[in-house]
């Protein structure tokens, strides 16, 4: 699943497609080889809404090991901030990358973020624990 990608991108007022930019994330984490053949389909999640945060994107990759490479690499999209003369304009840095969870796994992983933000809001800042 990919967070943050916007629905209606342009490029030189041209749309560009979900495909396009999937290739584009994969290219800023420094795998789009390994990756680009790897992607059997993308999708948009959910009903369109006029405004407000965009749709999720699920990609379906054709094995567990190329989703996993995608995961562990997403990271350097936070460093990524793409400007150029020609209109382009994308800001990785709020572009998310997560493996797809079933609802009873979001629920666990949901209380265990709040477990952990409240531990660290008791803690003092030179004994924080992980």
């Amino acid at each position: 699943m990919i967070f943050g990608v916007d629905e209606e991108k342009t490029f030189n007022d041209e749309p560009v497609d979900d495909a396009e930019c999937v290739i584009d994330i994969f290219d800023f984490i420094k795998q789009r080889d390994k990756l680009r053949n790897s992607v059997d389909k993308i999708i948009r999640v959910g009903e369109k809404k006029e405004a407000g945060s965009p749709r999720p994107l699920k990609v379906c990759m054709r094995n567990v090991e190329t989703a996993q490479l995608a995961i562990k690499h997403s990271k350097l999209l936070r460093q990524v901030t793409v400007n150029d003369n020609e209109g382009y304009s994308v800001d990785f840095r709020r572009v998310f990358i997560s493996p797809d969870r079933t609802p009873e796994e979001r629920d666990a992983r949901r209380t265990l973020v709040k477990d952990m933000k409240d531990k660290i809001k008791g803690q003092p800042f030179d004994t924080l624990c992980y």
